[in-house]
């Protein structure tokens, strides 16, 4: 062998070692870089936010709940499309807690868009879909187009819609289903004071005074006091139409002095009155006498006359 071939192969034996050392640095570099990655993508707070957030969620506390919610979903984690299905819905639910029915919808549809069909319910989420367009045909007041979707969240298992069809079915004077909902509702989430005020209202309508009482004695003594004013009319109400004169009185005489600006405590009150406090004074007093005048001796005098 020549030199010049000798010199030659040392030379490509230092370029095949420089090419090797660089090949195992960029290797070496490319596996840092995907243990790096990894740890980024695959060791991030997401869980912790979730779990956070589904804490406040139990807790009522909504808006803090959808912030953590967020916070979750903003973690880019690697292979994490079910645990982010699972966040959206939770995030959709609480958006429903706070009357955000269009955010609920909205945040339905982003999971169709955004996730395989693989991770949820593709009929499920559709029908959520339509029960928030419902829910915002109802606050609309559109009654009668919202209400066959609540009787189908009520038969698909939802009866937390049941309470919306009954309110649709009393708008639409459908009282025997309003009835049939309110009792779903009633038995499924146990009673409030908008339930029993609904109960009382509806059998006063119907005439049936002993039914009503019942319902407004019942409501009245509820936790919660959203409907008491509306429930203590009731009582005063249904005592009166059952001749119970000196019981519906007595309520009334509370009812206006808690509630003063109520006219219709005031037109029971006056008309309770007339049938407690029976005045002896003449409406008309033709003969121009008062009470104090009539005694036996004036009214023989003014037969003489």
């Amino acid at each position: 062998m020549s030199k010049a071939e000798s010199k030659k192969r040392i030379i490509r034996r230092k370029i095949n070692r420089r090419i090797n050392m660089i090949s195992n640095i960029v290797f070496v570099l490319l596996v840092m870089i995907l243990v790096i990655g990894s740890i980024i993508h695959l060791f991030t707070k997401k869980n912790e936010y979730r779990e956070m957030g589904i804490e406040q969620f139990k807790a009522a506390n909504y808006e803090e709940a959808l912030k953590l919610f967020d916070k979750s979903l903003d973690c880019n984690q690697w292979f994490s499309d079910a645990t982010n299905v699972d966040i959206c819905l939770y995030k959709a639910e609480a958006y429903i807690k706070l009357e955000k029915y269009e955010e609920a919808g909205n945040t339905y549809k982003f999971i169709l868009d955004k996730y395989k069909k693989r991770y949820y319910n593709e009929e499920e989420i559709n029908f959520m879909i339509s029960l928030t367009d419902a829910l915002m045909r109802y606050e609309e007041g559109k009654y009668i187009s919202a209400v066959l979707t609540f009787v189908d969240a009520v038969d698909r298992g939802y009866t937390g819609a049941s309470i919306f069809a009954a309110i649709c079915y009393n708008h639409m004077d459908q009282y025997d289903d309003m009835i049939k909902y309110y009792d779903i509702y009633k038995n499924s989430y146990g009673a409030n004071s908008c339930l029993y005020y609904q109960y009382s209202s509806y059998y006063a309508k119907q005439n049936n005074f002993e039914e009503a009482l019942k319902y407004a004695n019942e409501g009245v003594n509820c936790s919660d006091s959203v409907y008491i004013d509306e429930l203590k009319y009731l009582q005063v109400l249904c005592y009166t139409k059952l001749a119970d004169y000196n019981t519906a009185y007595s309520y009334v005489k509370d009812y206006v002095a808690q509630y003063p600006n109520d006219s219709r405590g005031k037109e029971l009150y006056d008309y309770l009155d007339t049938r407690i406090n029976i005045k002896t004074k003449p409406v008309n007093n033709f003969f121009g006498i008062s009470n104090e005048d009539v005694t036996e001796e004036n009214i023989n005098s003014n037969e003489e006359n």
